[in-house]
């Protein structure tokens, strides 16, 4: 992990650039820089260029790094290199600058708080998977179900299908026929036991019909 030390003081001739803004910082104003912490047994060959301070306006110091970083690095104003050395108004104005970035990085976590957004999204995809399900039940049952169906409306719906096939099974529509099966089976016993009524009445008159001509004769 790579550390850093933070320098603060009064510009010195006016001639380094800004790496924020890439202006000139005026001689005599305050210059804030962030330089690279290396280890004394470490062999770089540019050891001199990493621990040479990369200066900054204050209002540009943010720039270095993300809120993230910041975050986690933000030094206080009275532990960057240098601040004894200051007077009043710069150690005013660097207390400001640390300030502004503490502000800066508390605006980016209270938009997106520790935590909230994963759980939101895992929720989401629960959901998300039990609106699926209900939808794939509902539409192999012959219904769609509204985005306003509660569970219970569902498998109300579900059970009202189901039992719509079931009537289907028994009914028909034919012209000149009964509506339903079990009508149409009705019918016909009862044109049994009308036939059979009528063989029975043929029979009698035919027996009647005989004692007359018995009679007459």
């Amino acid at each position: 992990m790579v550390n850093y030390k933070f320098h603060a003081e009064a510009s010195k001739s006016g001639r380094a650039g800004c790496k924020g803004c890439k202006d000139k910082i005026a001689k005599d104003i305050l210059r804030v820089g962030v330089s690279q912490v290396v280890d004394e047994d470490a062999e770089v060959d540019n050891r001199h260029q990493l621990e040479a301070p990369k200066w900054y306006h204050p209002e540009c110091l943010h720039k270095f790094r993300k809120e993230k970083w910041w975050s986690e690095n933000l030094p206080k104003a009275n532990e960057f290199f240098g601040w004894d050395e200051l007077d009043d108004n710069m150690r005013k104005e660097l207390n400001k600058t640390v300030e502004g970035i503490e502000n800066m990085c508390g605006s980016a976590v209270s938009k997106t708080p520790a935590g909230k957004g994963k759980a939101e999204k895992g929720g989401d995809k629960t959901s998300e998977k039990k609106k699926r399900k209900k939808k794939d039940e509902s539409e192999s049952e012959g219904t769609e179900p509204l985005a306003s169906d509660t569970e219970s409306d569902v498998k109300s719906k579900s059970k009202k299908v189901k039992g719509d096939k079931k009537e289907d099974k028994t009914s028909f529509a034919a012209p000149g026929k009964h509506s339903t099966y079990s009508d149409d089976v009705v019918s016909k016993a009862d044109q049994a036991k009308i036939e059979k009524e009528k063989e029975t009445l043929l029979k009698k008159s035919i027996a009647q019909l005989k004692e007359l001509l018995r009679l007459n004769n």
